[in-house]
C-alpha cells in the first residue's frame, strides 16, 4: 500500500508541475506593447526635419498626433516637421495591451538667443559646469548622459537665475526651457518657474512632477503667454525643495541639469 501511495503521490505532483507550465506562458492579452521606436535626427532644428515611428511587430498600428490636432493617425510612420510642436504616439494590436502614450517636444531654433548676452547665476557646479553660460545658447541638445561633455550644465542650488538681454527690442510669445530627468542619477525636473520681461513678472509655470518608474528623459518645458515686446527676459528656476520620498535618496538636494534656452 506505501508503494502505491507513493506512485500516486509521484503521479499527482508530476501532473501539477505540468500544469503550472502549461499556465506560465503569457497569453497575448496579457503582454503590453512598448512604446514605438522614434527616429529623428535631432529635436532641436534649424529649418525642417522628417521624423519616423517604427515597431517591429507585424500587423501593430502606430498613432501619433501633433500639437492641438484632436484626433490621431495613423496613416504614415513618416512625418515632416517645420515649426515647433508636440508628437503624441503610441502604439496598438489586436489581442496586445496598448503601449503607455509618448510625447516628444520639437523645437524650432532661430538666433534670438544665440545673439543676445545670457548670464546665470549662481554659475553650474564645478561637477558639471558645462560651457558656462555659452552652453545654453549654443543650440546644441545635450545627449541623456548628464555627463555628456560641455553640453549640460548642473546645479543643486534651491534657485537658478538666467537673465538674457537681446541685442535690439523683440516681440517673444513663448519660451522653451530644455532639462534632462534621470531620476536614478537623482536629477529632477525643476518644481516651477518664474518668467519676467523687462523687469516684469509674466507667468509662473509649475512643472510636471516626476513619476518614481521614469527612465532617462529630455523634460522641455514650453512656457507660453501673450506676444510681448522686450528686451530682457529672466527666469528664476525653483529647484525641488527636497527629493520625494519614495526615491532612495529622499530629504535629501536634487540635481537639476539644463541644456538650452530657446525662445519664440
Amino acid at each position: 500500500m506505501r508503494i502505491i501511495a507513493a506512485i500516486l503521490l509521484l503521479f499527482s505532483l508530476a501532473c501539477n508541475s505540468q500544469k503550472m507550465i502549461e499556465t506560465s506562458y503569457l497569453q497575448t492579452h496579457e503582454v503590453k506593447l512598448n512604446p514605438p521606436l522614434l527616429e529623428v535626427d535631432s529635436i532641436f532644428f534649424h529649418n525642417n526635419i522628417q521624423l519616423s515611428l517604427n515597431y517591429g511587430l507585424e500587423g501593430a498600428n502606430i498613432f501619433y498626433k501633433l500639437q492641438d490636432a484632436v484626433d490621431f493617425n495613423s496613416d504614415r510612420q513618416t512625418i515632416d516637421i517645420d515649426q515647433s510642436t508636440s508628437l503624441v504616439y503610441f502604439v496598438g494590436k489586436n489581442g496586445f495591451i496598448t503601449s503607455d502614450t509618448s510625447t516628444v517636444q520639437l523645437v524650432k531654433l532661430n538666433d534670438m538667443i544665440e545673439k543676445a548676452d545670457l548670464t546665470i547665476d549662481p554659475q553650474p557646479n564645478v561637477k558639471y559646469p558645462g560651457n558656462g553660460n555659452a552652453t545654453l545658447s549654443d543650440q546644441v541638445k545635450g545627449s541623456l548622459d548628464f555627463r555628456d561633455g560641455t553640453k549640460w550644465c548642473g546645479f543643486d542650488d534651491n534657485h537658478v537665475t538666467i537673465d538674457v538681454l537681446f541685442e535690439q527690442e523683440i516681440t517673444i510669445q513663448k519660451v522653451y526651457v530644455s532639462t534632462l530627468s534621470d531620476v536614478n542619477s537623482w536629477i529632477f525636473s525643476p518644481d516651477k518657474m518664474h518668467l519676467m520681461l523687462d523687469g516684469q513678472p509674466v507667468i509662473t509655470y509649475d512643472c510636471p512632477k516626476n513619476s518614481q518608474n521614469e527612465t532617462p528623459a529630455y523634460k522641455i518645458f514650453p512656457i507660453s503667454f501673450d506676444p510681448t515686446q522686450c528686451t530682457s527676459l529672466r527666469i528664476v528656476i525653483e529647484n525641488l525643495s527636497q527629493i520625494p520620498d519614495w526615491h532612495p535618496g529622499k530629504g535629501l538636494s536634487p540635481w537639476l541639469f539644463i541644456d538650452e534656452i530657446v525662445v519664440e
